[in-house]
């Protein structure tokens, strides 16, 4: 996998992508994700801030009983009426590829 610097990188459990749909995901992290973040700090503070919200938005679409979630679409494909979201384990880590020089001086 080549990287360049600034991609982002979203890990994450079944729990988010059964409750929550690629695109839904996608437009978090662009919505979020700016060229003004720079300083490594800030993409830190960002990177969690996004993963917060996305394991947030993925709690709260498990415990709907109406809303329709990928995990909903594809049990209807296979003839099975469900609708709702899917009660799982919820993780997710965001990472964003940086130069290794863009560390050089944070102190955590």
């Amino acid at each position: 996998l080549d990287l360049e610097p600034m991609d982002v990188i979203v890990l994450a459990s079944d729990g988010v992508f059964d409750n929550l749909h690629d695109a839904l995901i996608l437009k978090v992290v662009s919505d979020g994700f700016s060229p003004f973040i720079g300083n490594p700090i800030d993409i830190l503070q960002w990177a969690q801030e996004t993963a917060d919200t996305i394991v947030s938005m993925a709690k709260t679409t498990s415990a709907s009983t109406t809303k329709r979630t990928p995990f909903s679409e594809a049990a209807r494909v296979f003839g099975y009426p469900y609708i709702g979201g899917k009660k799982d384990d919820i993780t997710c880590v965001v990472a964003v590829a940086c130069p290794e020089s863009s560390f050089e001086d944070v102190t955590y």
